[in-house]
């Protein structure tokens, strides 16, 4: 006897299936929710702005050839799948130093896939590593990512003692990132280099301006809300279409992230175990390398300084802790759904190969990390 599936039923799973991270996050934050209702206080509007402004004029960007037109220059000077990786590597290893971790992958994500498509080869090993670069290289500098920045202003940290921690772990990992992608196959690439139509520059002119108001916005030059502001109204006179094309689900995770980690530390028992885990700077080290991999490094750092004053290893740990499970740092969700959106049916290939290399790394500058800790001299 055949039986019936609701269509409503199949839509759900399929959407749960496709959207593993989202559907969880939502997941625990409702239940998390029935104790205390969600406020807009829980929230990071900054982040929430800022991610929103890039995915518009990244979005514009995309419509209008300008990364296809990158990815063929990038192509036409490297052709081969190790020289694109290392070229990929090292300008996201850099750029998240200046530009942050979320920024330099919002960019470099879309500009690898399209070098995937124009080099029919397949790019997961390259964004993998790639995304680790950008979590990697963004522990060097203070706005690199949210909570090297969030911890330098919380603890009122000197250049030199910041710089003391992160340097060693960012040397030492970008040369583990270069060691990596030297390993790729060198085989040159079947390359498609029929040269898009390029817009004209003054199309771009009113993107590129956008997209400067938005990293002097990061960095806190202008209003945030001035640039939302600014953003809305371009779009709208210019292409009002890209309000439909941009990825809602990826704000809606970081929404969910936010919410969590807002519930969690309010609960008395968490407060309790966290004031009896920290008692000794491993002990610190340890909790921020292992809380990063359930709740990520930001909300992690948040919650974790609440309760002890032992910045190097809490610094150290959450930054180390960026690597491990997907949810460790948000960069690593960015270009998890940026992948799956234009390869929807490959999200087993690319947690295969982001579970293996960030399971190494992990685990190799987990330990390196926790001998710089026990070495350091008591406070």
């Amino acid at each position: 006897m055949e039986t019936r599936t609701n269509p409503l039923w199949n839509k759900f799973t399929n959407w749960v299936r496709r959207d593993l991270v989202l559907s969880i996050t939502a997941s625990i934050a409702a239940l998390l929710s029935l104790f205390k209702l969600p406020s807009t206080a829980d929230l990071d509007f900054k982040v929430l702005i800022t991610l929103f402004n890039l995915m518009i004029v990244l979005k514009a960007f995309e419509r209008l050839n300008l990364l296809d037109a990158v990815a063929i220059r990038l192509l036409r000077r490297l052709r081969s799948e190790r020289r694109v990786a290392i070229g990929l590597v090292t300008l996201s290893f850099f750029s998240a130093m200046l530009i942050t971790n979320d920024v330099a992958l919002l960019m470099l994500i879309p500009l690898s896939l399209i070098i995937g498509h124009r080099g029919h080869y397949c790019v997961i090993r390259t964004i993998v590593l790639a995304t680790l670069a950008a979590n990697i290289g963004s522990s060097l500098t203070p706005m690199g990512n949210p909570q090297n920045l969030y911890i330098l202003t919380r603890y009122d940290l000197s250049a030199a003692s910041f710089f003391s921690v992160v340097a060693p772990f960012s040397a030492l990992g970008g040369a583990w990132l270069i060691w990596l992608s030297s390993r790729l196959p060198v085989r040159r690439l079947s390359l498609d280099l029929a040269s898009p139509n390029h817009p004209h520059p003054l199309q771009l002119l009113p993107w590129l301006a956008l997209f400067s108001l938005i990293i002097l916005s990061v960095f806190n030059l202008i209003s945030d809300r001035l640039t939302l502001g600014v953003v809305l109204g371009v779009t709208l006179l210019l292409r009002p279409k890209l309000f439909m094309a941009i990825d809602y689900g990826l704000l809606a995770t970081f929404v969910g992230f936010f919410i969590i980690v807002a519930r969690l530390s309010e609960i008395p028992a968490v407060i309790s175990l966290m004031s009896a885990l920290l008692a000794s700077p491993i002990s610190v080290y340890v909790s921020g390398l292992l809380l990063s991999q359930v709740i990520s490094n930001v909300p992690g750092a948040i919650l974790l300084s609440e309760f002890t004053e032992s910045w190097r290893p809490l610094l150290l740990g959450v930054n180390v802790g960026g690597m491990g499970t997907l949810i460790a740092s948000l960069a690593s969700v960015i270009s998890y759904r940026i992948f799956l959106k234009d390869h929807p049916g490959e999200a087993k290939a690319y947690l295969k190969s982001f579970i293996l290399y960030n399971a190494a790394g992990l685990l190799l500058f987990g330990v390196l990390g926790a001998v710089f800790v026990l070495l350091q001299p008591p406070v």
